[in-house]
């Protein structure tokens, strides 16, 4: 799921920038990945890192997702979390300098971000209410102007898009580039076996 939503976002971005007579080869996406592989009521509190991963944005969309899949799976044989643990003091450093703030405004390093949420797999209640949707919503800092929230929940998949509007007038554009990638490539994924449907969020729903 992970690698399709990332195939995806990048396609959609892809397009979207063609559309405004730009250009696309690739991206960095800020990807957050769990410090534990493992986890229990005993364990409390977040144990988060980042992952950032260049992504080719453009290509035939089999060959792409396999390549995406290719470049994730060789990040994960890292340690769980390790720029958690490196990139606190870091940050840290920096607030105590004064400087983070600029930092964050001027750094090269990721252009989105992308948050991955595993929800239930069963639908839960509220009240004796059936909760039938889940909709993540994340935020956008600095000179990042995207952010993609990603949660499954119960069979299904939601995709939120959060960005800029001053950088991004046209995100309900891409919100529709982004449900049309997501359709095609799930419609494929489930020719091969059977998969989670996917729904994408843009402004207003």
């Amino acid at each position: 799921v992970n690698d399709v939503v990332l195939t995806a976002a990048a396609r959609a971005l892809h397009s979207y920038l063609a559309s405004q007579d730009a250009s696309l080869d690739s991206l960095v996406a800020s990807v957050m990945v769990t410090g534990r592989a493992a986890t229990g009521p005993e364990l409390l509190g977040n144990v988060v890192g980042v992952m950032p991963v260049r992504l080719p944005a453009w290509g035939e969309a089999g060959g792409q997702l396999e390549q995406i899949a290719a470049i994730t799976r060789a990040h994960k044989t890292g340690i769980r979390g390790a720029s958690a643990g490196l990139l606190r003091p870091v940050f840290r450093g920096l607030a105590a300098l004064g400087v983070l703030g600029w930092f964050v405004n001027h750094q090269r390093l990721v252009n989105v971000f992308v948050t991955n949420l595993r929800g239930p797999e069963a639908v839960q209640t509220f009240a004796g209410a059936a909760i039938t949707e889940v909709i993540p919503i994340t935020i956008v800092t600095g000179n990042v102007t995207l952010s993609f929230g990603v949660l499954s929940y119960a069979g299904s998949v939601a995709v939120a898009v959060v960005a800029d509007l001053d950088a991004h007038p046209g995100l309900g554009t891409l919100a529709e580039l982004l449900q049309s990638e997501l359709d095609g490539l799930i419609t494929a994924a489930q020719a091969g076996q059977a998969g989670p449907s996917g729904r994408c969020c843009g402004p207003g729903g």
